[in-house]
């Protein structure tokens, strides 16, 4: 999120930095986009295999820290029966052919983290958290013999490691070593009964197995847990296909359309729903609000609350606006988004506003108009960009690309084969940010109080000299409040 706050001079900037925030007088509160590609194949080939748990969720020892999060790893899919769509005929299932190649969609520095968790290592053979972290490294560099070793390593250091057998049980699976992933499948719904990812695992590592029944099984506990999951759907769609039952695998494609799940909505184009015409529009329009259906229910509450913050500012710059054309009358001008009041600028109590440099400035450039610029723009900039790309992936998969920008409020990421709207702040940041509007609402509310309290009881430069000084003092006190948040990102 990013809060900047300037002021501009005859065609100059001042500016000062703080947190969220660059510059002085010049309030932008943006919150910001970019891509990542899953699947092309045309054919239905196998169940969608839920991906490993990431290195990143395991707290580790000092020194130094945990391996890198990256984004979203693929993991391994093998394949196994080629189920067509409903209304064809089914094919008999065959033996599964090799899977493909694991792939990573991050780089990182596979030394320095190496040397990270080696050291942690070092210093603490027994480390758990540390031998699971370069279990990952290992798997992310494709030597799965060492991955599973230091997986095995962690698991005999913590039995409740439910991340490592998981992790171990997709290598496993990679592997072809159906009865071991079996059992680290079965381990981690043991250690979490409603572990929607263990239960769809293991009823892929059935289905590749030709254990229908209990591959249906499976999927039918994990929709349990996590009944709009629409990879597990997909899955059991797969398998009833596989059965033959096209009536039960044709609801299961029809509900996981409905959720967009991108899977389904390309090898079966005619299941696909399109989204609201009205969406298109609010996408083009920069209507955030209109996209909190798509929001889980904590990040929708943030979004309100940072909106209901963003329309006080609105209505209070405004105010601004018209009382300063009523009161200055065509001196007074907006542009774009900031309001240019005009100054002479010869008194030297311009100085203190603008620095000491501000006397030489007037002295080179007598004849130059002179504006103290209040620029206030306090509203959604880059997930704009965010809500573009969602609603251009709900009209056609193809465009469906993972959005991660740094200053973003959300991102746009495929969770259970949905694309998803998630939250990209921690509720410390969506505080503060909001206080920063509700901060700069009251201070642009002050300066439509200051003009009319002064208007006709002092000269015109002498009501701006003061509006400036104070301003300034408001902006500056409000810049400060988040300057802690900044040291612990």
């Amino acid at each position: 999120m990013k809060v900047i706050k300037g002021v501009h001079i005859g065609g100059r900037t001042c500016l000062c930095r703080s947190p969220f925030i660059i510059a002085a007088f010049l309030f932008i509160a943006v919150f910001l986009l970019v891509p990542l590609c899953w699947g092309g194949e045309k054919i239905i080939k196998i169940p969608i295999q839920k991906q490993a748990s990431q290195p990143s969720v395991k707290p580790v020892e000092k020194p130094g820290p945990a391996v890198s999060q990256p984004s979203d790893k693929p993991v391994a899919k093998p394949q196994a029966a080629l189920p067509q769509p409903p209304g064809k005929p089914v094919e008999k299932l065959q033996a599964p052919v090799p899977p493909v190649q694991i792939r990573h969609a991050v780089t990182l520095d596979f030394e320095l983290e190496m040397k990270r968790v080696e050291a942690l290592i070092k210093v603490n053979e027994k480390n758990s958290d540390a031998y699971f972290n370069r279990a990952w490294l290992y798997e992310y560099k494709g030597d799965m013999q060492r991955a599973l070793q230091d997986y095995s390593r962690s698991i005999e250091l913590n039995k409740g490691m439910k991340d490592a057998f998981y992790n171990r049980g997709l290598v496993f699976s990679g592997m072809k070593k159906f009865e071991e992933a079996l059992k680290d499948f079965s381990e981690v719904i043991r250690l979490e009964p409603a572990a929607a990812d263990g239960y769809c695992n293991r009823g892929n590592i059935h289905f590749l197995m030709g254990k229908l029944d209990l591959a249906l099984a499976d999927y039918n506990s994990g929709l349990q847990a996590a009944p709009n999951d629409a990879d597990l759907l997909y899955n059991r769609a797969v398998a009833y296909l596989a059965k033959g039952d096209k009536a039960a695998a044709a609801e299961d494609l029809k509900n996981s359309a409905r959720l967009f799940h991108d899977r389904t909505r390309k090898e079966f184009p005619e299941l696909a729903s399109q989204p609201p015409p009205q969406l298109k529009k609010a996408a083009l329009d920069g209507q955030i609000m209109e996209f909190l259906g798509y929001m889980p229910e904590d990040l929708r509450q943030r979004v309100q609350g940072f909106e209901a913050a963003r329309k006080k500012v609105e209505k209070a710059v405004l105010e601004l606006e018209q009382k300063s054309k009523q009161l200055l009358g065509d001196k007074f001008r907006r542009q774009g988004n900031a309001l240019a009041f005009p100054i002479a600028g010869t008194d030297p109590r311009w100085a203190e506003v603008f620095g000491p440099k501000w006397s030489e400035m007037i002295r080179q450039k007598p004849d130059e108009p002179k504006f103290f610029y209040m620029a206030c723009e306090f509203g959604w900039k880059e997930e704009v960009q965010v809500v573009q790309r969602l609603q251009a992936c709900m009209e056609n998969p193809s465009y469906c690309q993972e959005s991660t920008p740094q200053n973003s409020a959300f991102h746009l990421k495929r969770m259970s084969g949905v694309w998803k709207l998630v939250d990209a702040k921690n509720p410390e940041e969506w505080k503060q940010v909001q206080a920063m509007g509700e901060g700069l609402a009251g201070i642009v509310e002050w300066a439509n109080k200051t003009l009319s309290e002064n208007k006709g009881k002092m000269a015109d430069e002498e009501m701006l000299i003061g509006l400036a000084r104070g301003y300034m003092q408001k902006i500056m006190a409000l810049s400060g409040k988040p300057k802690t948040a900044e040291k612990s990102n």
